[in-house]
């Protein structure tokens, strides 16, 4: 996915010959809708690939710092690894909404069909996995 990502940003003229011409418009000389739709896409994607490590990365430190906390009320620097982690969980949530939501806009300007019981991300991550390299 990355390098379809780095192709997608740079315009690559080679796109043409990928998906049957569908993420190129060769009026334009430049990506069709479809293509453009698909780089939000795989932005969304990587957004929330990054929200997901700094979920994790809290999580962990605010494990390791509160294994050798001491009994009773919680020090200043628990409660500010508290409120991070919530607020990093939020980002979370809010960057898989706008994932799948752009996943369901590419499967529908590309014309694609989902099939029902298949999350459109999952959909949208076979479909770019299937591309040639």
């Amino acid at each position: 996915m990355p390098l379809l990502l780095a192709r997608l940003q740079a315009a690559d003229p080679a796109l043409a010959g990928v998906a049957d011409g569908l993420l190129w418009d060769g009026a334009q000389a430049g990506l069709s809708p479809a293509g453009q739709v698909l780089l939000r896409a795989l932005q969304d994607q990587q957004a929330l690939d990054q929200a997901g490590a700094e979920v994790s990365a809290v999580a962990d430190i605010l494990r390791r710092d509160q294994k050798f906390a001491p009994p009773g009320r919680p020090s200043l620097q628990l409660v500010q690894l508290r409120r991070q982690q919530s607020a990093v969980q939020q980002a979370e949530r809010v960057a898989r909404q706008v994932a799948a939501a752009s996943a369901t806009a590419f499967i529908k300007q590309a014309g694609l069909t989902l099939k029902p019981g298949v999350a459109a991300g999952e959909f949208m991550a076979r479909w770019v996995a299937r591309l040639p390299a």
